[in-house]
């Protein structure tokens, strides 16, 4: 994982030789996070159960090879509240809470070079995923007092095809709306014990219960030629 962040950040340092040339674009776009039970069997947890749809901000940059390819990076920040999911009796309430920061690299192929522009391509890079999960004792407050707070953090490798169209606005802007399958990797699943008032196991919460954060994201962007 430490080498494909390192071999992303010499790529995204090198893009600032590209910022001299022609066909250089920069912006930024906003969306929605939509999770999904992608690669989850039926009977088990996915990403959908335990989280809410959220929104997703980015910033874009993108040079055009020629008129059909192009190439491209993108710092992102999403977040996806936790669902209905977690349910403790009367013992007290759990919250989640679903961050996810990410550096990619991508390339797209479009299918004509007039002002409409409809294109595919993929991205790849690292997410730096921040989960957490609070228990709020229904004793808060009190000599037993079982309240936890965990948090999950680490960089994970992911993927994520897309597909969007752009559309000139001037000769110097363009409009971005694409649809992209982002594919992150299992995370590791770790136990938080919940206990009664005299300090006895009574249930267990399994942090990451999902495995993947798959999710589908939509977003509509502003690109503006330097």
């Amino acid at each position: 994982m430490k080498e494909t962040i390192l071999i992303i950040i010499i790529l995204l340092a090198n893009l600032s030789s590209l910022l001299s040339q022609k066909d250089v674009y920069l912006g930024g776009s906003a969306g929605y996070s939509i999770p999904l039970n992608l690669g989850r069997d039926k009977e088990q947890i996915g990403f959908h159960d335990v989280a809410k749809s959220g929104p997703a901000i980015a910033m874009n940059a993108l040079w055009f090879y020629n008129e059909r390819l192009s190439l491209g990076a993108e710092a992102g920040y999403q977040y996806n509240g936790g669902s209905d999911f977690w349910n403790v009796d009367n013992y007290g309430e759990v919250s989640s809470a679903y961050h996810a920061f990410n550096l990619l690299l991508k390339g797209n192929y479009y299918f004509s070079d007039e002002q409409f522009r409809p294109y595919c391509g993929i991205a790849f890079g690292a997410y730096y995923l921040l989960n957490k999960l609070d228990f709020d004792s229904s004793q808060a407050g009190t000599a037993n007092d079982q309240s936890v707070r965990y948090t999950y953090k680490q960089w994970k490798p992911g993927y994520a095809p897309e597909a969007g169209f752009l559309v000139e606005l001037s000769k110097h802007a363009l409009l971005d709306v694409k649809a992209r399958l982002v594919m992150i990797p299992n995370l590791k699943e770790e136990v938080v014990d919940i206990t009664d008032d005299a300090g006895y196991v009574i249930d267990k919460i399994t942090t990451n219960p999902h495995g993947n954060q798959n999710h589908l994201q939509l977003s509509v962007g502003l690109l503006f030629e330097l």
